[in-house]
C-alpha cells in the first residue's frame, strides 16, 4: 500500500512540476507567493523557502510564516539580509542548527564567532556525527580567517573522539578542497 502511495506521490510531483512549467512567469509567481502566504505544507513550498528567489510579496509572507517559528521561513529571511530579522534567525541555533549554518552565509558576522566556537567544544566528545557538521565547518571555512584556522585545529586535537574524528577531518575537507588561494594549504595536505 505504501510502495503504491509512494509511486501515485511522485506521479503527481512530476505532472506538477510539468503543470507548473507551462505557467507564464507571472503566474508562477502568483502561485508561489499563493504557497507562502498558505503556509502550505507541501514540498513545493519549503523548495521556494530554500531557494534564493527574493521579492517584497514573498519577504512579507515570509515573514509572517516566521514568527510562527517555521524553520525554514526562518531560513528563508535570511537572503533578504534585514538588521530587524537577525534575532529571529539566531532562534535557528536551537530550532534547526543546520539551517542557522546555512543562513549565517548571507551575513558573514563576526557576532556569531563564540556561538560557533562553543558549539565546536560540545562537538569535540561527540561520539557520533552529525550531517549539520557538513553546513558547520563550510560556514567556518566560509570566514577564512584565523578563526577559521583556530575551529579546524580543535578538530585535529586529541580532545575530540577518535571514534569519529575522521568524520570532522572529512567534513572540513569537503569544506576547503576547491580553495585556491593557499590559505588552507596546511589543512589539505594534512587531509590528504
Amino acid at each position: 500500500m505504501i510502495k503504491l502511495l509512494y509511486k501515485y506521490l511522485n506521479i503527481f510531483k512530476i505532472q506538477f512540476e510539468n503543470l507548473f512549467s507551462k505557467l507564464t512567469d507571472s503566474e508562477q509567481t502568483k502561485l508561489k507567493l499563493i504557497a507562502i502566504q498558505q503556509q502550505s505544507k507541501l514540498y513545493f513550498a519549503k523548495k521556494i523557502l530554500l531557494s534564493n528567489e527574493k521579492s517584497a510579496d514573498l519577504y512579507s509572507a515570509t515573514r509572517k510564516w516566521a514568527l510562527k517559528e517555521k524553520d525554514t521561513a526562518i531560513y528563508a529571511l535570511a537572503k533578504y539580509n534585514k538588521p530587524e530579522d537577525f534575532e529571529l534567525i539566531s532562534r535557528l541555533k536551537e530550532l534547526n542548527p543546520d539551517l542557522f549554518f546555512k543562513a549565517c552565509k548571507f551575513n558573514m558576522n563576526d557576532s556569531y564567532k563564540p556561538f560557533l566556537k562553543k558549539y565546536m567544544i560540545s562537538i569535540m566528545p561527540k561520539d557520533h556525527f552529525y550531517n549539520e557538521w557538513k553546513s558547520f565547518y563550510k560556514l567556518i571555512a566560509d570566514y577564512h580567517d584565523d578563526f577559521s584556522k583556530e575551529i579546524f585545529d580543535m578538530a585535529f586535537s586529541d580532545k575530540v573522539n577518535k571514534t569519529i574524528q575522521k568524520y570532522h577531518l572529512e567534513f572540513i575537507f569537503y569544506a576547503i578542497k576547491d580553495s585556491r588561494d593557499g590559505f588552507y594549504d596546511d589543512y589539505l595536505k594534512k587531509l590528504w
